[in-house]
């Protein structure tokens, strides 16, 4: 995997999500795990937001789009949300802040450094 290119795409996602939260949208924590467990988070974000995001790294139709890089990081939202608590990130009712954790603590499983120190992705 193209760590630059991974990267790129974590921070579009950051980006957005961070958007999203200042236009002040919300998904209950129940839709939340959902998504992530069907590995559909992102997905949802283009069918419900697509026309407020950026994110070309992402959208399955751009031709930047690395269909691998996409897939890594909706498993990676399915395998984090599944033991990410709220409350854990001193959060108590908006599920696009945990996303945000969430998405910079995938973009920290191919961090070059962590790598090189023998810790594979979790």
């Amino acid at each position: 995997m193209n760590v630059a290119y991974f990267r790129s795409s974590c921070r579009e996602l950051v980006q957005a999500l961070c958007a999203l939260v200042d236009q002040g949208e919300v998904l209950s924590r129940a839709k939340f795990h959902e998504l992530c467990e069907k590995e559909r988070f992102i997905e949802y974000l283009f069918d419900t937001y697509g026309d407020k995001l950026r994110m070309p790294h992402l959208e399955k139709t751009s031709t930047i789009c690395d269909p691998a890089v996409l897939t890594y990081i909706e498993n990676g939202f399915a395998r984090h949300a599944n033991v990410a608590v709220m409350e854990e990130f001193g959060l108590r009712n908006n599920v696009m802040l945990m996303a945000v954790n969430i998405a910079v603590a995938i973009q920290a499983e191919q961090d070059p450094e962590r790598l090189e120190q023998g810790m594979r992705p979790r």
